[in-house]
């Protein structure tokens, strides 16, 4: 519902399930969360030429670019009625479920949730999300550490994190 509501409005759209008290949100919530994607918007949109968008995101969130090539195709696992989407591109396999979960290269394992990964389209220097990439599109990808990361403490709880596990049935924790 909160995902239609925030296409429907054209932009981000925030919302709190269950009322906490300040001590739990200051120990709890990603604190400078939004704040830092604003400024990584600005710097994404702070520079016009394609390669240097890229280039300067990692920066902003020393992160890496892992990989670059063309996306090949994709396949859907419905699991558990969790659509798992698995993402080819070249010999760099994304699993992706809400969001990106891992990364490999030939078997090996380059990065995990909550590591944060972002796809690029290489040729607009713009992000782009899994359900948008097409056959032969050009594909950049950063892997930023998630000690870079303005993140909530339930991205460190291992319970939840190994809950993962068998719903994308990789490795997480």
């Amino acid at each position: 519902m909160v995902r239609t509501v925030s296409v429907q409005a054209g932009d981000m759209v925030g919302f709190c399930r269950n009322p906490a008290d300040i001590g739990y949100v200051k120990e709890n919530a990603a604190i400078g969360g939004i704040t830092q994607a604003i400024e990584l918007r600005k710097v994404l949109f702070s520079v016009f030429e394609v390669p240097k968008r890229i280039e300067v995101v990692g920066a902003f969130l020393n992160g890496r670019i892992i990989h670059a090539g063309k996306f090949s195709h994709f396949k859907i696992n419905a699991t558990r009625r969790f659509d798992i989407r698995i993402v080819q591109i070249a010999d760099l396999e994304l699993t992706f479920w809400n969001e990106y979960m891992t990364a490999e290269m030939n078997g090996e394992r380059k990065v995990t949730f909550p590591n944060f990964i972002i796809t690029f389209d290489a040729e607009s220097g713009l992000p782009i999300v899994s359900v948008e990439i097409e056959k032969g599109v050009n594909v950049a990808v950063i892997s930023v550490p998630k000690e870079n990361l303005k993140l909530s403490s339930t991205m460190f709880n291992e319970k939840l994190l190994k809950a993962i596990e068998p719903i994308i049935q990789k490795k997480i924790v």
